[in-house]
């Protein structure tokens, strides 16, 4: 719904455009909001469905009122929903309105959940071609929505290997520098466009204790609110690959995250992470890759901070490719079929 370039549904996107452009391929983007900043490719048709006559909490039912009308008149050979829409045969399930309830402990209470609602519903019972991105959505599919096993198939989200990679580790000390990290500090990582669902209260709050005022997070993203002594603000970066590669973890104590680019984007970049169980991409990581919290207590996140500082770590360089997180492998899932 909008064309912009700050979450993973978007990286998505411009991962796929790639990938078709670079076959030869003819590509459209059908959406109902696009950002001024984001430049697409010349050869790429953006064809717009203007939302605006419904309030915000309705347009997604324009959008797909109106997309399911373009798709009998404009013919594809393949079409691949990312927003929640029903009228293609392929969609990505990005995550599931009621399993975010279920996380926060909300019970329906405005029109936005009714229409989300009632959007997860035809999406998960018309459409036959399901991606999800990770094994926990594929379970809020099977429990939440009944939606059959054998149309669901699990596709990670793919990430762009030729920037989040091992490369710069060879000039760590050079980026530390750039970033201002000192050496005799512990720097920890915070990426996030949405804090509260991704769990900034709760890293106010540790870095806010006496033992661990000494260490630094790190914070890119949306813009802050709040600050502490030891907490740094890059605002949205474009090389998060040298901030990922510069720190000593990466922490994602999101209460909801059907999978967490961040997580395998740091790990791609040989960096550890600290996540919480409420995250799909915990199925990628080991006990070699960092930790998993099974919990949001402010005693358990503090160990773990302190425990990261002398866990043995080794991630491979093929880490990408071990867990199908390389843009080949997931269009093989989503595309190699046809």
């Amino acid at each position: 719904m909008h064309l912009t370039f700050k979450g993973g549904v978007e990286t998505r996107l411009y991962n796929y455009m790639r990938y078709f452009l670079k076959r030869g391929d003819e590509v459209t983007i059908y959406y109902a909001k696009l950002d001024y900043k984001v430049t697409i490719p010349e050869q790429v048709r953006l064809i717009h469905l203007d939302c605006s006559a419904f309030e915000k909490s309705f347009r997604p039912l324009l959008f797909n009122w109106k997309l399911s009308a373009a798709l009998k008149k404009d013919k594809y050979d393949y079409v691949l929903g990312l927003q929640r829409t029903y009228a293609q045969s392929h969609l990505i399930a990005p995550n599931t309105h009621r399993g975010y309830m279920r996380a926060i402990g909300k019970k329906w209470s405005n029109p936005s959940d009714m229409v989300q609602l009632y959007i997860d519903k035809q999406c998960y019972s018309k459409v036959p071609n399901i991606y999800a991105c990770s094994a926990m959505i594929a379970d809020e599919l099977i429990q939440l929505h009944h939606t059959p096993v054998d149309r669901i198939r699990i596709a990670r989200p793919p990430m762009d290997t030729e920037k989040f990679n091992q490369s710069k580790r060879s000039i760590r000390t050079q980026l530390r520098e750039k970033y201002g990290m000192e050496n005799d500090k512990m720097h920890f990582l915070f990426a996030s466009t949405g804090h509260k669902r991704k769990g900034l209260d709760l890293l106010l709050e540790l870095f806010a204790m006496p033992q661990h005022q000494s260490k630094i997070l790190h914070v890119t993203g949306s813009p802050l609110k709040q600050r502490l002594p030891n907490i740094r603000f890059h605002g949205f970066c474009k090389e998060m690959e040298e901030i990922y590669t510069a720190v000593d973890a990466t922490l994602h104590p999101s209460v909801y995250e059907p999978f967490g680019q961040v997580i395998s984007e740091s790990l791609a970049c040989g960096t550890p992470v600290i996540i919480s169980h409420m995250c799909g991409a915990k199925e990628v990581v080991t006990e070699e890759y960092g930790i998993v919290v099974n919990n949001f207590k402010r005693e358990d996140w503090s160990n773990a901070l302190n425990a990261i500082m002398t866990k043995a770590i080794h991630i491979p360089e093929s880490f990408a490719f071990d867990n199908s997180l390389t843009l080949e492998q997931h269009m093989k899932i989503i595309y190699g079929q046809n």
